[in-house]
């Protein structure tokens, strides 16, 4: 992988860390995760333990934005010495922190963490191109959001610009493949929200371009067996929804090859992750609708 181009060889690496594909794949669009509904049954959880645990998560980028007012003020940057690696690992943990709310229907706090994140990444990687991943990362989860709440003029802004970053940047080796995933994500969502507004045509190539950036990159961010499988299921998943878009314009024979190469992708890289079995017959049903369908239409 490219090294990061940063002042401190520690901070280097506490952000190669936080950029391994575990640490942010719970961020990708998947047809159903198991780490998703761990991850709301926890945030649910904290907040039920401590009923300020959303203010807390809120007022720890709230501060960090404060910190970068006060650096600008002083003439200073946001650099090693000042807290970089530790200021994305909060935004980290509150994208993932906005994960559970999200899951658990909490939108407000969803949102309202998530546009804390991009306004932090933004203010906390100027001047650092190389770490131009967090504030995708950010708008990619801000998207999904969005689309959810289905606030889809806010989603098609923050994704759009999302994409625009990407195709400014021109990293190497890992970090850019990095980037092309979360291109891939950001495509996925606005597919999405395309056909939760019937533009069937418009998500099929929002699907297509998914399928490009994350087919193409995502298996040159790890080897382990355990990420491979879950890196499966995200191409899996936009695999599935390219096959829908065929499925709701009547192209079955192409929505079935969609369906049928969704599961072969998840055998080939089959490990002992829990959740094999629940996406397969999720696929398995749509393969025998789509069947009815075509049988139908003949």
């Amino acid at each position: 992988a490219g090294p990061l181009e940063l002042e401190s060889t520690a901070t280097n690496a506490q952000i190669e860390a936080l950029m391994q594909f575990k640490r942010w794949a719970i961020l990708l669009p998947k047809l159903l995760s198991s780490q998703v509904e761990y991850n709301a049954t926890y945030t649910q959880a904290r907040q039920n333990g401590n009923p300020n645990f959303f203010d807390q998560t809120r007022n720890r980028l709230v501060d960090i934005l404060q910190d970068c007012e006060v650096l600008k003020v002083s003439g200073k940057a946001v650099t090693a010495e000042t807290g970089i690696a530790q200021a994305l690992e909060i935004v980290l943990e509150s994208l993932i922190t906005a994960s559970g709310f999200l899951s658990n229907r909490q939108f407000h706090k969803a949102t309202a963490i998530g546009e804390l994140c991009v306004e932090v990444s933004d203010k906390i990687t100027a001047g650092f191109p190389e770490l131009v991943f967090w504030p995708l990362l950010c708008r990619s989860a801000l998207g999904d959001a969005y689309v959810r709440l289905r606030r889809r003029a806010d989603a098609r802004a923050v994704l759009e610009k999302a994409l625009e970053q990407a195709e400014a940047a021109t990293l190497e080796n890992r970090l850019q493949s990095s980037i092309r995933v979360i291109a891939g994500a950001c495509h996925s969502y606005l597919g999405r929200a395309d056909m939760e507004e019937g533009l069937y045509e418009t998500a099929l190539q929002k699907a297509d371009a998914a399928i490009e950036d994350l087919e193409g990159k995502i298996w040159d961010l790890s080897d382990t067996k355990e990420d491979r499988e879950d890196m499966a299921t995200v191409v899996a998943t936009a695999c599935v929804f390219r096959g829908n878009c065929d499925s709701v314009q009547d192209r079955h024979e192409m929505a079935l090859s969609w369906y049928r190469r969704s599961l072969q992708t998840l055998e080939k890289h089959r490990d002992l992750g829990t959740d094999y079995e629940q996406i397969v017959a999720q696929i398995q049903l749509d393969i025998e609708r789509t069947n009815l369908l075509n049988t139908t239409a003949d």
